[in-house]
């Protein structure tokens, strides 16, 4: 068994940030006669001064690999916060099992739900008021169907930003359309289907949102960085 102490003290990087002094080596208890590892009494711990985590992928089997992230391994862990940053609720990622270790289990209908909305709709249940409660998401959870299931059965609004796979039947503009030079930036599309609003404008880049919660109005007017008239 490894014990992995807390570290008391800290340096400053360049920039100004702090960043923790980690041992790279830490002995290992002999339990129960536990077979020594390759370096013998000693086990590597951290890789990396300033990431703490499992020595091997094959530390945990609920350890997810994603290839774009700067450490490759960890944990997927869904969260629920409030505006002010609080998490009040975590849901692990661990596979066909994640959703049976909640408090609240999904309903017959949420069971054939994707992965993403699932971890909404489980999120959501542990909310103490549904009906008085806006949830925000981005568009790895956001679609149609999500946002029209959360007002029917919890009476809860929901906003989101969207991909446009998910919401192709609706009467938007295409993003490829709006992201020719022709379409000016601070241009608007948007259509209302059965209580909900979509909404596609070209910022930056073109962005889509779907929302229960609020609505188009008031319009307004905003001022942003135009690197041609700097």
């Amino acid at each position: 068994m490894t014990s992995i102490p807390l570290a008391s003290t800290a340096r400053v990087r360049k920039g100004g940030r702090k960043k923790p002094v980690v041992p790279h080596e830490l002995p290992v208890e002999d339990e129960e006669n536990e077979p020594p590892n390759k370096r013998g009494s000693v086990e590597l711990v951290w890789k990396k001064e300033d990431v703490q985590r499992p020595p091997l992928p094959e530390a945990s089997i609920l350890q997810q690999y994603i290839a774009n992230k700067p450490d490759k391994w960890g944990y997927k862990l869904f969260c629920r916060s409030s505006v002010d940053g609080f998490v009040h609720d975590i849901l692990l990622y661990q596979g066909a099992t994640t959703f049976e270790t909640h408090p609240t289990p999904l309903g017959k209908g949420e069971k054939e739900m994707n992965i993403s909305a699932k971890v909404v709709v489980a999120l959501v249940q542990t909310l103490k008021d549904p009906k008085n409660s806006a949830v925000y998401a981005d568009n790895y959870f956001t679609s149609f169907s999500l946002a029209k299931h959360l007002r029917s059965q919890y009476g809860c609004r929901y906003v989101g930003t969207a991909r446009e796979n998910r919401i192709s039947h609706l009467p938007l503009r295409p993003v490829k359309e709006m992201e020719k030079k022709s379409v000016r930036r601070g241009e608007l599309d948007y259509v209302s289907s059965e209580g909900i609003l979509a909404a596609r404008w070209k910022d930056n880049r073109v962005v889509t949102v779907l929302s229960t919660d609020v609505g188009i109005e008031p319009k307004g007017t905003v001022l942003r960085y135009d690197k041609t008239s700097k």
